[in-house]
């Protein structure tokens, strides 16, 4: 198990989440709780609650939640893992930075060694990189119930391109397009 769970350098105005993992290394299936850190735009949860079995890992999110201006600045906060046996303290580290702060690093950041300057263990919340069914990269904000798909290409209904086609759910898909099959985009062989 890590002593510390560290965000290194975020901008304000984000959710940003890291996880660790715990393994339990007693012969016995353990349960534990999490006391959260004082801090109120830090969150520590599990996802899979009960008894973790033995050699086992359980793993544990961490949030930060930096939307409010009064986050900017450094964080030191701990939670506490406690178990039947003993308690764990674990150290909670970040640095929050506005926005033109954060700008500026990032600009030097991919100059000097081309990457990003969030950690790759951290992710902002709210930002995905999905995969449509082509297997092209579409990028956007994906929250719960929405999907941006403005980079996919969708198949073209009908003989011609500028054709308006009007869906009726009685009509058959042949009906529609004079064919068994929806025709390919001359663009979906990229």
């Amino acid at each position: 198990m890590p002593l510390t769970a560290r965000f290194g350098k975020v901008r304000v105005g984000a959710i940003y989440e890291t996880e660790i993992q715990c393994k339990n290394e007693d012969v016995m299936p353990q349960r534990f709780s999490l006391r959260q850190p004082k801090c109120s735009y830090i969150h520590v949860y599990n996802d899979t609650p009960g008894p973790v079995a033995q050699g086992m890992r359980a793993t544990l999110k961490i949030e930060i939640d930096t939307t409010k201006p009064e986050t900017i600045g450094k964080i030191q906060d701990e939670f506490q893992l406690i178990t039947k046996t003993e308690i764990c303290k674990i150290g909670i580290f970040a640095k929050v930075l506005s926005q033109e702060e954060f700008d500026v690093l990032q600009a030097e950041v991919y100059k000097l060694h081309n990457r990003p300057l969030l950690l790759t263990t951290v992710r902002e919340k709210g930002k995905e990189v999905k995969k449509n069914a082509e297997g092209s990269i579409v990028k956007g904000i994906m929250e719960e119930g929405e999907t941006s798909l403005s980079g996919v290409k969708l198949p073209k209904i009908g003989p011609g391109d500028d054709t308006r086609v009007e869906l009726d759910p009685n009509k058959k898909l042949e009906d529609i397009t004079g064919k068994g099959r929806l025709p390919r985009n001359e663009d979906d062989d990229e």
